[in-house]
């Protein structure tokens, strides 16, 4: 069959929705399927594009700028029209603004499918006070699809967006690209030594992910005050100055490694050489946290925060890893602190962290998404 990714973004942008949306498109042709992606350029280009990415045609709209993390792309529709008529599928990753804005104008014709995967409730970001005017439009393309998706239980339970659809609502979880596979303790160290600036013998807490206001990485430096470990903090943003001003003025740069923006490559090493990962993240749009699921692969164990979303649904306190209150660094800090001086039960929780990544690896994804595609074409070809 032939399916349509649409998403506000596509790689080489560095996003969750992203990483989901580039698995789909590469793992659809692994499944025998024609695949597109329909997206919008994440940097300014006036000029729309149709490029190869890894094997799969991706038509740019071009952006002519950015309000609230959305492109401004006029030429967003005129793509559209014509990779809609080409599907058969059209999957939609949401929240995706321009694409939901086209959609309540062009629509989608009655033959196509419609998948809409819900990756998070927009009215739970810093963006919230645009919900009045973007809450009818989602709606408008949730009516329209055949079968909408939500990566956890609780991100269905916690929107009222849902609520009327729940017949046509299936949970499939999100997918960790790498394969379970911890490391020896022997790997571990030779990694930690090739990685660590100074070498010592303090374990190393790993971060990863984009350095934007809703990680609570600000928690995380004032917690390191309490902690006697190396942080090693992979990822770029808008916030790194502050953060690197931050982790001085609490007299913790000593204990932190900004290594910037890392490629996906060469991430395993970074996992591989950690005694565990740390995800402070104090704001609803972190609706998964598909990092805890990287982390938990390589065996390690997770210290995440109690958002009502399906960030402790991945990496289950007591389990696979510690939850803690969001916004509370003293919380964060002993929780690091059990895991920083008792080997064997960060061990213990490590082990368990990998059985549980067994359940959420990529083939199992893409088999779940090709079984949907499968019966929503069948359920269309008897209409």
């Amino acid at each position: 069959m032939r399916i349509l990714q649409i998403n506000k973004f596509y790689h080489p942008y560095v996003g969750g929705v992203e990483t989901v949306a580039r698995q789909l498109a590469e793992g659809g042709t692994t499944h025998g399927h024609e695949v597109r992606v329909l997206t919008c350029n994440h940097q300014i280009d006036l000029e729309s594009r149709v490029e190869q990415v890894n094997g799969i045609p991706v038509w740019r709209a071009a952006s002519f700028g950015f309000l609230f993390n959305a492109s401004v792309s006029p030429t967003f529709p005129f793509l559209y029209r014509k990779a809609v008529e080409w599907a058969d599928v059209v999957h939609f990753h949401s929240p995706s603004p321009v694409p939901e804005f086209t959609h309540l104008v062009c629509g989608v014709p009655a033959s196509k499918q419609v998948v809409v995967t819900f990756h998070a409730d927009p009215g739970t970001s810093r963006f919230k006070v645009l919900s009045p005017f973007y809450t009818p439009v989602l709606r408008q393309l949730l009516r329209r699809a055949d079968r909408i998706t939500a990566t956890a239980p609780q991100n269905i339970a916690r929107t009222g967006l849902l609520d009327a659809f729940e017949r046509k609502t299936d949970v499939i979880p999100l997918a960790t690209e790498f394969e379970v596979d911890p490391p020896t303790e022997k790997e571990r160290t030779r990694h930690r030594n090739n990685l660590l600036e100074e070498n010592g013998e303090e374990p190393i807490i790993l971060f990863v992910g984009r350095l934007a206001y809703y990680k609570g990485l600000q928690y995380l430096l004032r917690a390191m005050q309490l902690v006697e470990a190396q942080l090693i903090i992979v990822g770029d943003g808008e916030l790194r100055d502050d953060l690197e001003a931050k982790a001085r003025e609490h007299k913790v740069a000593h204990q932190v490694q900004f290594e910037g923006y890392v490629p996906d490559e060469q991430l395993a090493e970074y996992y591989r050489a950690a005694d565990f990962f740390v995800l402070p993240s104090i704001a609803s749009i972190e609706a998964f946290g598909i990092v805890q699921l990287d982390a938990m692969a390589h065996g390690l164990p997770v210290v995440n925060t109690s958002l009502t979303t399906g960030v402790p649904f991945v990496s289950q306190h007591e389990e696979t890893g510690l939850t803690v209150q969001p916004e509370d660094a003293g919380d964060l800090a002993d929780a690091m602190n059990r895991l920083v001086n008792n080997r064997e039960y960060r061990r213990e929780l490590g082990r368990n962290a990998a059985r549980r990544a067994e359940d959420f690896t990529e083939e199992k994804m893409l088999d779940r998404y090709d079984e949907l595609y499968t019966e929503l074409m069948d359920q269309g070809s008897v209409r």
